[in-house]
Formats: C-alpha cells, structure tokens, sequence
C-alpha cells in the first residue's frame, strides 16, 4: 500500500502536500463555542517526547505539531511544520524544509535549532524517552540551515519515513536551560505551534484551552476546517461511570463509552435519553462507529520471568483454561471480536492457519489438566489446589492477577477467570489496582499475570515495541519475551519495503507469538462506541483509519 506520491527529482525522490483532502473538502464554520472533553487524569507532562500514558500524550498533541501529518481517510501525508522532504534514492537521506510561517505560540519561528534540540533530548540516555528513542537509532541529526535540516539514517527501514515525517520538535528556548528536562515545572507550561494554547489547569479538575485567534498554520491544506471550537474545556474525570453521568448531566460533550454502558445504559435503562443519530431530536446520541482496522486488543500478559510462568507448558495450560466465549459475552458483553494475533485478527498480518482458527486455544480443562502434570504440577488427597517444588519448598499453584479496579469488564472477566481457575486446581487471587499503580507494575515487571490492552499497530505494525527482545529493558515488552528467531523476522521485517513479503513476515511472528503464549489473547475491537451531545455538529464522525471520534472536526 503507498502512503504518499514520490516524484523522481535530480538524485532525490521528493514528497510534498496537499496529501490530507479530508478537512479541506469539508464546508466551513465560525470558530465559536466550547468543547467539553474528559480526561482520565492530570497529565504528567505535555512534552510529547516524555509522554508515556495515553492522557499526556492526547494533551501534548493539541499543542505540538509534527512535520508532517497522515490523513487517517487517505493515508496520505501532508505539510505541517514541514514544506517538503526530500529522500535520497537510497534512502539514507532526508532533508527537510521547515515552513517559513511556522510560529511558537510566543510569536517566535520555529527553526531548525528546534529540531536539533528535540532530536538530542530524544537520543539523550538521561532523558525517560526510552520507548521514542528506539525508532531513531541509527539517526543522526544535521543542520543546514535555519529552515533546512537532514536526518541520515544507516539501514533504512520501511517506516522510516513515516517515523521521521511524524518527528515532533519542542522549543529549544524554553527547555534549554533545565537541568532535568524529566522533572522540569515548563513541561506543564507548553510553548506550543498548534492553534492552541493553554489557558489554565487546575489539577485533578480541569484544563482550559484557547485557539488563537489568527494562527500561522489556518491555511494549510486539511486545517482549513479543523479546531473549529474557541476554547477546549478537559474536565479530569477517572471514574467511567462518573464520567458517563456528566455526560447525561451534560457537562461534557462527547464520552467512549464501556461495554456495560453501551448495552445495559444507553440501549437499557436510558434508551429514552438517547438517539441513534444527531438529528433523531434527542438531547444525547450514540452509536457503535465501525472502522476499516482492528482498533486495539486485550489479553493476559504473562511474566515470563516469574520461575514458573518460564514454563510453556504452563503458558499453554494457562490459555486452555480461558473460557473465551463466556469472556466475550459476559466480560465485554459482545462488544468485542475474538483475538488471536496483535496485528490484527482478520487482516493482511494474520497467517491463513489462525485466521481459520484450526490453531486457536480453545476452552479444554481437559487438556489444561495434563499439561500441569506433564510440567510437574501434582494434585494432592484433600488439596484444592496444584503443588509444585518451588525454591526447596511444596507450594501451590497461584498467582496475581493485576487488573484495572475503573473498568467493569476488567472486573467481569477477572472473576470469571478466577471461578475457572479454581476449578481447575489454580489460586487466583485478584488483585484491582488504579491505572498508576498499574502502569508501574507492568513497567517494573512486578507481576504475575495481568490484563493488558494495546492499540493494533496501525495500519503497517511494527512489532519491535512489545515483542523484540531489546525491548524488555526500556521498551513495552512487559511478557519478558524472547526469542532470538523472531528478533531476527522483526529485523529482517523492518527493512523489507515489499508489503506483501513483509505481511508473511509479520505473520511467522504472530504464529510465533501465538504459540509461545507471552499473552493470552481475550479480545479485540474494530470500532468506537461513544455518546455525544446532539448540539454537536460534524460532516464525518469517525475517520476510515482512525483510532477515536474526529473531535477536530467537531463544531456547533
């Protein structure tokens, strides 16, 4: 699949705009009104290279801008900060021109020292940029000039230019001076490019943001008709089942909402409350919007480090003992598809062998029961549980399960692993945490087993993040996984520019992934569900290859 035009230049291949149509087709409206968000927590920073929670880094994206951006309809990339790149034809160069309209919010241009900054920080060992920093190695930095720069790489990969078109500079002014950027008070006072700037935060209450009223960047291609609210009010609001009550109280606009809302709430007890469309007179809509990808999948990630869990034959035993329909039907109430690959469980990165489902964990206590013996596990006269020689003493068999105490389903299928688990000679003890605590003990590798959700990996996934073996220090791979044939199909992979090779590439890593048992794939999802309030206006809600609701394009 092409993402973007490459034109022959004089020994360079050239890229440039328009590339993202969908915002500028679209009719226009006064900037006016407030938007109401909700966020989960306080962001941390809004440094967009220091962001590692989801929070963060949605904020950090209202007020720092790329070079270049990817149309989530087209796929086709267009100028931001950026006027234009221009690659070598061996794809080892990339020099870029910045815009010469480009603006910080202190009315300052943006310019290539900016670049240069961010890029050292990224790469600085110093800095908590550890998940970011790997997609730059083998990246040096070289300034032109002023408003012209180059990245040279070593081995070109086939994201490289989508990593390098989405690089996202900082001010060198503001931050230059800090000793530790990672603990720096200017991280929660943005000197921004976008249209936005902030206007207050009170913490654990709420953020305000004002567009200003000429920004330098209104007549690029796809933001003519974008951000088209005055002010972006973000109230903090952890708990979904307060968040779904504001919302019908109407002090926030629009809210995602879980599984259990959508079905026992807006289609149950509040269906009253509740349109299927925007023009159905009611005060409040909502709707399932299905998009052209997986969104995201959830399952149990196992530590493989723990001196037990190392074992496959448990790993295995373990999947057996998943009751995967009553999971999706009882634990996300059918809002959910089954998963049997990260990368997507019915698209082009899947092998035809799981996809069929001939190779999928089925429900067998059966089975679960004979691998346990078959790994040294025993069931005693009168134990309820599996023993095992651990460090010199008889243990039983138990672990932890870590979940997210905010979410219901979490909950549900928590439970319903625990009733499964004890049928089976295995003591689960649950153990609800709040996201922090949480993120902390998947991150220090403190677990024994734990429900985890990713995002699906785009639209071309790169599989190094959670998989690689170079990741279990610094980067997301919390399972501890390794092995040395898939770092090597993940290498090999990322330099592979024929999509079809690289999809059966990426789909022996799955197979892989799959039968080793690092996580238990629970579930997937190929859609938003969300509610919105009626007064909202918007000629596309969801965008083809999008990961949430087109709030950009939102107006009154």
């Amino acid at each position: 699949m092409k993402f973007i035009s490459l034109l022959h230049l004089t020994g360079f291949l050239f890229v440039a705009g328009p590339g993202a149509a969908t915002a500028d087709s679209l009719n226009g409206s006064s900037r006016s009104g407030t938007f109401t968000d909700s966020l989960g927590m306080t962001p941390l920073t809004m440094v967009p290279f220091l962001a590692r929670d989801s929070d963060s880094s949605d904020l950090a994206s209202q007020f720092f801008l790329p070079l270049f951006e990817k149309d989530a309809d087209t796929l086709q990339d267009s100028p931001v900060l950026a006027v234009k790149v221009s690659i070598s034809k061996d794809r080892k160069e990339y020099v870029y021109e910045l815009n010469p309209a480009a603006r910080w919010s202190d009315g300052t241009q943006v310019t290539s020292d900016d670049v240069a900054f961010t890029f050292q920080k990224i790469m600085d060992p110093a800095v908590d940029a550890a998940v970011l920093r790997g997609f730059y190695e083998g990246v040096s930095f070289l300034r032109i000039d002023g408003k012209k720069f180059s990245f040279q790489v070593k081995e070109p990969k086939f994201n490289t230019l989508s990593v390098l078109n989405g690089f996202t500079p900082v001010q060198k002014k503001q931050f230059e001076k800090e000793a530790d950027l990672n603990r720096s008070k200017e991280g929660m006072r943005p000197v921004g490019n976008s249209p936005f700037v902030l206007k207050s935060l009170s913490r654990d209450h709420s953020i305000t943001l004002e567009r200003m009223t000429e920004w330098w960047g209104d007549s690029l291609p796809g933001f003519r008709n974008r951000f088209r609210f005055r002010t972006i009010l973000y109230r903090i609001v952890a708990d979904p089942t307060l968040r779904y009550e504001k919302l019908i109280r109407g002090e926030i606009d629009t809210s995602v909402l879980t599984s259990d809302q959508f079905v026992n709430q807006v289609n149950g007890v509040d269906s009253n409350r509740f349109g299927k469309a925007p023009g159905s007179g009611k005060t409040l809509w909502a709707d399932q919007f299905k998009t052209a990808r997986a969104l995201s999948w959830a399952g149990i990630v196992i530590n493989m480090k723990h001196p037990w869990l190392s074992s496959l034959k448990l790993r295995k035993a373990i999947a057996h003992l998943v009751n995967y329909d009553e999971v999706l039907k009882k634990g996300f109430m059918g809002t959910a598809s089954p998963c049997v690959s990260p990368f997507g469980s019915n698209g082009p990165y899947v092998s035809a062998l799981l996809k069929k489902g001939s190779s999928r964990f089925g429900f067998d206590p059966k089975k679960a029961r004979e691998l346990l013996l078959q790994d040294g596990f025993r069931q005693e006269p009168g134990e309820a549980f599996f023993v095992k020689e651990l460090n010199g003493k008889k243990q039983p068999l138990r672990f932890i399960f870590r979940f997210m105490n905010a979410s219901p389903a979490q909950q549900r299928v928590a439970q319903i692993l625990k009733e499964t688990f004890k049928k089976s000679g295995i003591d689960l003890e649950l153990r609800p945490e709040d996201s922090a605590v949480m993120f902390q003990s998947l991150h220090k590798k403190e677990f024994d087993l734990a429900f985890a959700g990713w995002g699906a990996g785009g639209v071309q996934p790169d599989p190094r993040q959670l998989w690689a073996t170079s990741s279990i220090d610094g980067g997301s791979n919390y399972a501890s996984y390794s092995n040395p044939k898939v770092d090597e199909l993940i290498k090999v992979a990322s330099v592979e520019f024929n999509e079809p090779k690289r999809q059966k590439l990426i789909q022996k890593i799955g197979d892989f992934i799959y039968d080793e048992v690092p996580y238990v794939f629970l579930m997937e999802r190929d859609m938003v569900i969300a509610a919105l309030q009626s007064r909202l206006k918007s000629e596309k809600w969801v965008r083809k290859y999008g990961t949430d609701l087109a709030k950009d394009l939102f107006y009154e």
